[in-house]
C-alpha cells in the first residue's frame, strides 16, 4: 500500500523511539509520486528535527528533490538532477556517509552528492520524524503518494535492506498499517510492537500502488 497525501492538511508522524535517532551514517529509501507544481512553495517530504539539527527530503521550487543536512552552522544540500512531477513513480535513495561528511541523494538510475567535511554531528535524540509535511505539521505540505519507507542506522544498500525483509517477512513502512522496518546492528527488526506506528493526520488515504513499483529494487 502507498499513502496518499492531500498537500494542503495530511501528514504522518512515527512516534519517537530510540532507534529512530540519526547517528553518523544513515540511508533513506522510498517510491514517491506526484504531479503538483512546486514553483511557487516547496514540501517536505520527509524531515527530522530536533529544535536545532535538521535532516530531510523536500521537493524545491525547481521540482528537484532536495537531500539536506545541517547541524546548526553547517550543512550539506544535494539536489536531484532532474524533475520529478510528472505524475509517474520515482525511487528515491539518500545516503550520509564518509564519517557524516558527505551525502548522496538517488532519483531512480541518476545518483548526486555533495561533501562538506565541515558538518558536524547529527545526533537527534529525542528526535522527530514526519512524512508529508514537518513535525507538528502546518504548512509546506506534500502533495503526492509515497510507499515502500526503509530507514537505515547505517549507510547500508537499501537493495539488501529490501531482500532481508521480504525474507524475513518485515514490512515497510508506510503500508496500510504503518509498520516501519527499521535495521539495528545490521538486523532488520519491525518496531510496531514498540508503539513506533506511524500516526496520520488530516485523515490520509491508502492505494494499492501498480504492479511495476518493485520494493526489491
Amino acid at each position: 500500500m502507498s499513502v496518499v497525501l492531500n498537500g494542503t492538511s495530511q501528514w504522518l508522524e512515527i512516534s519517537y523511539n530510540s532507534s529512530l535517532d540519526i547517528t553518523t551514517n544513515f540511508a533513506i529509501s522510498f517510491w514517491l509520486k506526484t504531479s503538483k507544481d512546486y514553483s511557487s512553495a516547496y514540501a517536505w517530504l520527509m524531515r527530522w528535527y530536533d529544535g536545532t539539527k535538521l535532516a530531510g527530503i523536500r521537493i524545491c521550487t525547481n521540482n528537484r528533490v532536495q537531500f539536506s543536512m545541517h547541524d546548526g552552522s553547517n550543512e550539506i544540500v544535494v539536489y536531484s538532477s532532474g524533475t520529478i512531477n510528472d505524475g509517474q513513480w520515482h525511487y528515491a535513495r539518500a545516503y550520509r556517509y564518509n564519517s557524516g561528511h558527505t551525502g548522496s541523494l538517488t532519483i531512480d538510475s541518476s545518483t548526486t552528492s555533495a561533501t562538506n567535511n565541515s558538518l558536524g554531528s547529527l545526533v537527534m535524540s529525542p528526535g522527530e520524524f514526519a512524512i508529508g509535511s514537518y513535525p507538528g505539521g502546518g504548512s509546506k505540505y506534500f502533495q503526492g503518494s509515497v510507499a515502500h519507507v526503509f530507514f537505515a542506522d547505517m549507510s547500508s544498500d537499501m537493495r539488501t535492506l529490501y531482500d532481508q525483509s521480504s525474507a524475513n517477512g518485515y514490512k515497510p513502512m508506510l503500508r496500510r498499517n504503518c509498520k516501519v522496518a527499521l535495521s539495528l546492528a545490521g538486523n532488520l527488526k519491525d518496531y510496531s510492537t514498540l508503539g513506533n506506528d506511524a500516526t496520520g493526520f488530516g485523515s490520509p488515504t491508502y492505494e494499492s500502488e501498480p504492479s511495476k513499483i518493485n520494493p526489491h529494487l
